[in-house]
């Protein structure tokens, strides 16, 4: 059984997939939120954007999983590909490039 299997019986994922190399582009996708400030998280909340921001980050890890990227040796294209994204999301949503100097 692959690892991804054994993830599935382990514990529930967001999104689930059968191809190791999907799962592991939408992951590094999934982790770059973390890289956040919190102040503009909570906004997103608030906002009621956070869905759709997840929503952004698994596209952006199916487009670099389309585009042919392998996990382990194209991490920074993925990383890039997805920072891409995120900047996109903000800027049609209305949040400026520098968001809340004072706060985390």
């Amino acid at each position: 059984m692959s690892a991804v299997s054994n993830l599935f019986l382990e514990k529930k994922i967001r999104y689930p997939v059968h191809d190791e190399r999907l799962y592991r582009c939408i992951a590094i996708a999934m982790t770059q939120k973390r890289f956040l400030r919190s102040s503009l998280k909570e906004a997103l909340y608030n906002s009621q954007l956070y869905q759709d921001f997840h929503q952004t980050l698994a596209e952006a890890g199916v487009a670099a999983w389309r585009s042919g990227y392998d996990p382990d040796s194209d991490f920074k294209q993925i990383k890039r590909m997805v920072s891409r994204a995120i900047y996109r999301f903000l800027i049609e949503n209305g949040f400026h490039r520098y968001w809340d100097y004072e706060s985390k």
